[in-house]
């Protein structure tokens, strides 16, 4: 989702006022289906499957760098319309605004966090 991400706050404009984002549609229902506590397991997308386990550290440190590149584009978006920007999902045909990715892929983290925190949802 970077890449779309980057993208959208490249081409926001920036607001005089003081900005109060907004989800759209596409993104509250997303976010909504994500979060904790899991009400209906999802099956990841072929793109997003891990294509081998490495083990705990080398995700750790993907996790970190990747975040890393999301508190940058954060931090980059401040003052800027990314709620009026629209991005394509990399994994499903949808659209939501660039405000509303960083929300999803915060219920999404919370999800993984959960997971780790419940063994039993990960068996079987």
């Amino acid at each position: 989702m970077l890449p779309g991400i980057r993208q959208a706050v490249k081409a926001a404009q920036g607001s005089d006022e003081k900005t109060v984002y907004k989800m759209d549609l596409a993104g509250r229902l997303l976010a909504w289906s994500l979060e904790p506590p899991v009400f209906m397991k999802l099956k990841a997308p072929q793109m997003a499957q891990p294509l081998e386990c490495a083990g705990p550290e080398p995700v750790l440190q993907e996790f970190e760098e990747l975040h890393a590149q999301l508190i940058e584009l954060s931090q980059a978006s401040a003052g800027k319309a990314i709620d009026q920007q629209k991005m394509k999902s990399p994994f499903a045909n949808m659209h939501y605004n660039a405000y509303s990715a960083f929300r999803i892929i915060a219920a999404h983290d919370r999800r993984h966090l959960w997971q780790a925190l419940v063994p039993h949802w990960c068996s079987g």
